[in-house]
């Protein structure tokens, strides 16, 4: 996953967004928590595309704990899809669920946030997969896949097959998985997002290698990603 965080977010930019926090604390700096919060994201989301999770961690709980402070739900909601991803990366799936669950996935719905409503949905359903709830993974999944159809962008149709996919993975219906890998990549080829291709690509490669059946698909998107990586390496 590192060559598509680096076509989405380059290394350069951790150094703007430290910047930025310096400028902010500058005397005369009228920073209020609302701007305080915006820097800290861009901070702890440039740490997770850069996979420095456990600095990621610790900026969005730092977040979190600021939104606290103010009383502010948004700012304490504001790590959203971004801080779920990094606690999966770091198979923290039970922490993942702590902040983001049945009971408050709504929130991203109702404030108008529709990217972090149906990854949130993607991300409770690998969790959950990987915690041993399959039936309530799985409904996730599908919900997020359904949800997507409802905004009608193509681009969270993507994301929110990969999302099932790495759910379907968890649970080993490896034939599930490899499909709605290979939707993602059709949706990335079709709209010109490079990065859900890639994430599709070794999605269905993963998945492929954990069943000899799919061997010949393995060494496919295998080759598919080695391509994908020249042209993310090279733009």
């Amino acid at each position: 996953m590192e060559v598509g965080r680096f076509a989405i977010l380059p290394s350069r930019l951790r150094a703007l967004s430290e910047r930025a926090l310096e400028l902010s604390r500058m005397e005369g700096v009228a920073s209020d928590a609302t701007m305080t919060a915006a820097i800290m994201f861009q901070g702890g989301r440039t740490q997770v595309y850069l996979s420095r999770y456990a600095q990621a961690r610790s900026t969005f709980q730092a977040l979190r704990g600021l939104g606290v402070e103010h009383g502010s739900m948004a700012i304490e909601r504001k790590p959203a899809s971004a801080f779920t991803m990094n606690l999966c990366c770091q198979g923290l799936f039970n922490e993942t669920l702590e902040f983001i669950n049945d009971g408050n996935i709504g929130y991203y719905k109702e404030s108008g946030s529709f990217i972090d409503y149906i990854s949130g949905l993607g991300w409770i359903a690998y969790a959950s997969c990987q915690t041993g709830l399959v039936a309530e993974g799985l409904a996730f999944g599908h919900l997020s896949v359904r949800e997507a159809e409802q905004v009608q962008s193509q681009i969270y149709l993507a994301g929110a097959y990969i999302w099932r996919s790495h759910a379907f993975m968890a649970v080993r219906q490896l034939d599930e998985a490899v499909s709605d890998a290979r939707r993602c990549v059709e949706l990335s080829e079709v709209h010109g997002v490079p990065y859900l291709g890639w994430h599709g690509r070794a999605t269905a490669a993963r998945s492929s290698t954990c069943s000899r059946r799919c061997r010949a698909n393995t060494l496919f998107y295998l080759d598919r990603i080695s391509a994908t990586c020249a042209l993310c390496i090279g733009g």
